[in-house]
């Protein structure tokens, strides 16, 4: 979460013991009011107006990145090139090699998704899951 970002919440994050006790508890609600909530409510009303809606989770945390699974760690994923992102401190210490071999695999499903508005494939590399909820 950006949350780590902010120096006295990153500095709190990190303290060996506060910090896995304090991140959980800072984050936890507040990705539930800011995305969750609001992702499964915009589901429910797109799917009673006949829509067909997925949510989905990144699960997949860059090497040494102090915001972990963030918002926004979605989007080397899929756009750009290694170019664009070299300096990006959203993907920590990673690799672009992994970057783009778990950006295909998503890439490949969303692509699956516009084409024919349905999902073969539930999970990418340990990167993404998506909810049916």
């Amino acid at each position: 979460m950006i949350a780590a970002l902010i120096p006295p919440l990153g500095a709190a994050f990190r303290a060996p013991v506060l910090g896995r006790i304090a991140r959980p508890l800072i984050t936890a609600p507040t990705t539930r009011s800011m995305y969750d909530s609001p992702a499964r409510q915009f589901v429910a009303r797109h799917r009673a107006a006949g829509g067909r809606a997925y949510r989905y989770r990144l699960t997949w945390r860059p090497d040494d990145n102090a915001c972990g699974a963030a918002h926004l760690t979605d989007l080397p994923l899929l756009l750009g090139t290694r170019q664009a992102w070299k300096d990006a401190a959203i993907l920590g210490e990673t690799e672009w090699a992994e970057v783009d071999r778990r950006g295909r695999a998503i890439r490949r499903i969303w692509a699956e998704f516009a084409r024919t508005g349905a999902l073969s494939h539930t999970e990418a590399n340990d990167t993404i899951t998506f909810r049916l909820d």
